[in-house]
Protein backbone atom coordinates (compact mmCIF):
# COMPACT_ATOMS: atom_id res chain seq x y z
CA UNK A 1 0.00 0.00 0.00
CA UNK A 2 1.07 3.93 -0.85
CA UNK A 3 2.50 6.08 1.97
CA UNK A 4 0.99 9.16 0.91
CA UNK A 5 2.14 11.31 3.56
CA UNK A 6 5.97 10.73 2.88
CA UNK A 7 8.41 13.49 3.20
CA UNK A 8 8.99 15.30 0.37
CA UNK A 9 12.82 17.22 -0.12
CA UNK A 10 14.57 19.02 -2.67
CA UNK A 11 18.19 19.31 -1.49
CA UNK A 12 18.82 21.88 -4.71
CA UNK A 13 16.45 24.29 -3.27
CA UNK A 14 16.62 23.50 0.51
CA UNK A 15 13.08 22.44 0.79
CA UNK A 16 11.30 19.58 2.66
CA UNK A 17 7.50 18.82 3.97
CA UNK A 18 5.32 16.48 4.07
CA UNK A 19 2.30 15.96 1.16
CA UNK A 20 -1.06 14.78 2.41
CA UNK A 21 -3.60 13.64 0.04
CA UNK A 22 -6.03 13.22 3.32
CA UNK A 23 -8.96 14.96 3.10
CA UNK A 24 -10.16 16.74 6.46
CA UNK A 25 -12.74 15.05 8.56
CA UNK A 26 -15.60 17.30 8.97
CA UNK A 27 -16.26 15.53 12.14
CA UNK A 28 -12.71 15.99 13.75
CA UNK A 29 -10.72 18.22 11.42
CA UNK A 30 -7.82 15.71 11.02
CA UNK A 31 -6.90 13.73 7.92
CA UNK A 32 -9.39 10.86 7.26
CA UNK A 33 -8.48 7.60 9.04
CA UNK A 34 -9.93 4.12 9.84
CA UNK A 35 -8.39 4.89 13.35
CA UNK A 36 -10.29 7.98 14.48
CA UNK A 37 -13.04 8.68 12.07
CA UNK A 38 -14.61 5.42 11.79
CA UNK A 39 -18.02 6.53 13.24
CA UNK A 40 -17.98 9.49 10.68
CA UNK A 41 -17.35 6.73 7.92
CA UNK A 42 -19.87 4.60 9.36
CA UNK A 43 -22.93 7.35 9.50
CA UNK A 44 -21.97 8.64 5.92
CA UNK A 45 -22.52 5.03 4.96
CA UNK A 46 -25.81 4.22 6.53
CA UNK A 47 -27.09 7.76 5.37
CA UNK A 48 -26.21 6.84 1.67
CA UNK A 49 -27.62 3.69 1.83
CA UNK A 50 -30.74 4.50 3.10
CA UNK A 51 -31.17 7.17 0.76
Amino acid sequence: MAKPDDVVEDRERGVSGVISTAVKCPWCGHGMSTRCCEGYATVVYLSERLH
